[in-house]
């Protein structure tokens, strides 16, 4: 006998196949989870999208869960507890990293609850943020439980921050502004990494020197990259060629003689290549170009859950996602 779960909207039925005979419910519409293949084992680190909430409105952006907006008009987000518990499934897995991102995560008001409860369950923890509400009072409350601060900067050319969308009504971070920022981060022994997005705005700029001043331990340049359902609206006029981004890349090589590794992470790299949950609490890949999310980890638990998404350690691995993070 083969069982196989079905979605149908925000309700679950079994469909059950029995040698000759079908036995089911008849529906007007569903999405069947079918049991992916492991693809290896589980990967150490995982991306926690707490909400799709940002005060910035980047054209690229592939966290906007647009594909789901009637989901998200019932229900935006997880309460409090819903994301602690979805800690406490995380740090029982061979999981030792956490990251927080969004949406801007630092828009959730009980951000720095959960980096406590995640470092009191022993995970490395770490935010991916825009930087505009990172503050000294901010850094101050988490009394050491932040490992590590990713700053996403695309560009330090104004002009080109706004055509990307890095601005919240015309304001925008300026170049001392995030050196301010990095100072910050670091002052509070805070390890330090860049994340950039390399599209048709900003493929011609040369960041050398910024980059320099700012030193992050890892500077993560990734291929701006097309999600069904996510960045539909601009992002054919942002794409770039496998060239261009190439480009990019040698372009900037020089600053791996400052200590700075560079992790290249083209469209294929970044396709398959992380665990992440989305802002309902639910595993999803983008092995097709469009997010595949599972059932919600508080209804079933993460190890079913990771039995409906694709996930490839070969690429992880590939792309540098295991390294001293501890």
């Amino acid at each position: 006998m083969v069982s196989f779960e079905l979605y149908i909207k925000y309700m679950v039925i079994l469909l059950r196949y029995r040698d000759n005979d079908v036995f089911c419910f008849y529906i007007t519409s569903y999405v069947p989870f079918e049991k992916k293949p492991m693809n290896n084992d589980l990967v150490p680190a995982i991306n926690f999208h707490l909400w799709k909430y940002c005060n910035f409105k980047c054209k690229f952006c592939f966290a906007t869960y647009e594909d789901e907006s009637e989901l998200y008009n019932l229900k935006s987000h997880l309460s409090e507890n819903e994301m602690l518990k979805i800690i406490d499934e995380i740090s029982e897995q061979k999981i030792t990293k956490i990251t927080f991102a969004g949406g801007e995560p630092m828009l959730c008001k009980w951000l720095t609850n959960l980096i406590k409860y995640s470092k009191a369950k022993g995970l490395t923890t770490m935010i991916v943020t825009n930087g505009y509400l990172l503050n000294e009072k901010w850094l101050q409350n988490l009394n050491g439980t932040l490992d590590w601060i990713t700053l996403s900067i695309d560009t330090i050319d104004s002009k080109n921050q706004i055509k990307i969308g890095r601005e919240t009504k015309g304001k925008y971070i300026s170049e001392n502004d995030f050196l301010e920022k990095v100072k910050l981060i670091k002052n509070h022994n805070i390890r330090f990494k860049l994340n950039t997005v390399v599209n048709s705005v900003n493929r011609n700029e040369n960041l050398i020197e910024f980059v320099k001043k700012i030193k992050p331990e890892r500077w993560k340049i990734f291929q701006v990259l097309p999600i069904e359902g996510q960045n539909d609206l601009y992002i054919n006029q942002l794409l770039i060629s496998k060239l261009e981004y190439d480009n990019y890349l040698k372009r900037h090589k020089e600053v791996e003689k400052y200590g700075i590794e560079i992790v290249a992470e083209d469209n294929d790299l970044m396709t398959g290549s992380y665990l992440m949950i989305d802002p309902q609490g639910r595993l999803y890949d983008n092995v097709n170009g469009k997010y595949n999310y599972s059932q919600s980890i508080l209804e079933i638990g993460f190890n079913k859950a990771r039995e409906q998404i694709s996930l490839n350690k070969r690429k992880f691995v590939e792309r540098k996602g295991l390294y001293e993070w501890s």
